[in-house]
């Protein structure tokens, strides 16, 4: 290996027989030097990255990670003063992308100092974690945030609000005559149709923007920073608008929708994260009632 050609003879003899011990270690393990030059890799690391050990010395840091650079320089920065570092880092290679826990650790040697960092593909705990952060706080179904990612969403921005005087407004959305759309189209098709009512409100909202599925067929979306008390009406304008499109199920046939809205703007001095939803929902009713498509909820004090 060239990384050795300056080293000494009782030097070189200790790092083979370290690099041999290594490369039957079944995790993947480099050695580099802090400025992230590979000095080493085992057969693991070997087969990941596709080269040979020729090919190996002097490699940058970024030949063996996705990460950007300023975030490898970030965590060099923290193993050269903590010593020692664990983070979890992304990787593509044969298999796909993949998810590696990285143990680094400064090693002071007679040729300078060198990172050992081992580590361990830990893809398939990542995958089960996400999938159940998923279950926790999504809508299986439409993929929207669910009740419980809603109402921390909602906390959050009445915590916001209250303290910056921002605008926020709610919208509660209830699909009209949903049962006999299951009833004329099959229970497949009112899963699409809702499937695609979520697509479209969630690409006509902002990004900052909550839209959740809180029922069967209700939606809820919070609105926070609005720029002016006639941006929450003019929000619910537009989605009542890309609900009414008609829906094309998968068998060609068009399925016509429409919703009723409450909207209600959020109250400084009486409103929480409940009694703001209530008063929305309530608006819901009051427009139903009258044959509204949109209303707006009484305000407090």
């Amino acid at each position: 290996m060239r990384a050795g050609a300056d080293m000494s003879s009782n030097t070189q003899t200790a790092m083979s027989t370290l690099y041999g011990a290594l490369d039957a270690a079944p995790d993947i393990m480099f050695i580099h030097r802090p400025d992230g030059k590979l000095l080493y890799a085992n057969g693991v690391a070997r087969d990941c990255l596709g080269v040979s050990m020729a090919d190996v010395d002097g490699l940058p840091p970024w030949a063996w990670t996705d990460a950007p650079r300023e975030v490898i320089e970030k965590r060099r920065a923290t193993i050269r003063k903590c010593r020692t570092h664990t983070f979890v880092a992304e990787r593509t290679d044969v298999l796909g992308e993949r998810y590696d826990e990285v143990h680094s650790r400064w090693v002071e040697t007679a040729e300078g100092p060198v990172i050992i960092s081992v580590t361990r593909d830990v893809t398939e705990r990542v995958e089960a974690e996400e999938s159940l952060r998923r279950m926790a706080f999504f809508d299986p179904l439409t993929g929207l945030a669910n009740r419980t990612l809603l109402e921390d969403r909602l906390k959050l921005a009445i915590t916001s609000a209250a303290r910056h005087g921002d605008l926020l407004g709610v919208l509660y959305i209830d699909i009209n005559d949903f049962k006999p759309i299951n009833d004329t189209f099959g229970h497949s098709a009112g899963d699409r149709v809702l499937q695609v009512l979520a697509q479209r409100m969630s690409a006509s909202m902002r990004s900052e923007d909550t839209v959740s599925r809180v029922g069967g067929d209700e939606f809820v979306i919070v609105l926070p920073r609005l720029a002016s008390v006639r941006g929450v009406e003019r929000a619910a304008e537009k989605i009542r608008d890309v609900i009414a499109e008609p829906v094309l199920l998968d068998d060609g046939r068009a399925c016509d929708v429409s919703a009723t809205i409450g909207h209600a703007l959020f109250d400084r001095e009486n409103d929480e994260a409940h009694s703001l939803l209530i008063r929305a929902d309530i608006a819901m009713y009051h427009a139903r009632r009258n044959g509204q498509s949109v209303a707006s909820a009484v305000p407090l004090g």
